[in-house]
């Protein structure tokens, strides 16, 4: 993970602070990995053990978990932990409405695959886009009673290393960890499962 210059940084957390601010769920951008001949895709059938990391996958980074009613994880989750196995990861902040609208259907959405080996992912960069603090992301998620992994970003510089301009943001990454696809927006429940099942192709 890079981190910024101090002068960096604030230039960071200002700029996304006031895109949030102007274009959280406005924006719907869908964008295709810069090179798809880079990424292979595992098959549904192939095991986690045979994948390895790629050197082009997206920037490593590690985030606390959140501890709610319906998940006691808590500890400490690494991207790169979960090479082998497809990830959609969601950048999203609980003061953003957007965000909101869409996890529940995330949540059904994560049933329906993780029995595939796909795996969500939540990253609330709420202080960093000024949305929202932990204590009010752990009272949304107990209300929609989410199940898969969500955590806060550490510092502001994972906005930058995944270019969230828009709120919410999702990445969906490939099993050696290259990025599949990045959609700026919200999504509803059928395009993100079209592009989930795409990982499993």
């Amino acid at each position: 993970m890079r981190f910024p210059k101090p002068k960096s940084l604030f230039v960071i957390i200002g700029t996304v602070a006031l895109t949030a601010a102007v274009a959280c769920g406005n924006a719907v951008t869908d964008t295709p990995a810069a090179d798809p001949t880079a990424a292979t895709n595992p098959s549904s059938t192939q095991s986690a053990t045979t994948i390895t990391r790629s050197p082009g996958a997206a920037p490593d980074f590690t985030i606390p978990l959140y501890q709610t009613v319906t998940s006691s994880e808590g500890g400490d989750l690494t991207l790169s932990d979960l090479t082998g196995h497809p990830v959609v990861l969601n950048f999203w902040a609980p003061l953003c409405p957007p965000c909101r609208a869409e996890m529940p259907e995330f949540e059904e959405v994560w049933q329906t695959f993780k029995t595939q080996g796909v795996q969500f992912v939540g990253v609330d960069v709420g202080p960093f886009v000024l949305l929202g603090n932990a204590d009010q992301a752990v009272e949304f998620l107990n209300e929609v009673a989410l199940t898969y992994p969500v955590g806060q970003a550490q510092s502001a510089s994972i906005v930058q290393d995944y270019g969230v301009l828009s709120m919410p943001t999702t990445v969906f990454l490939n099993a050696d960890g290259t990025v599949h696809r990045k959609w700026a927006g919200p999504l509803n429940r059928s395009t993100l499962e079209s592009i989930t099942a795409e990982l499993l192709q």
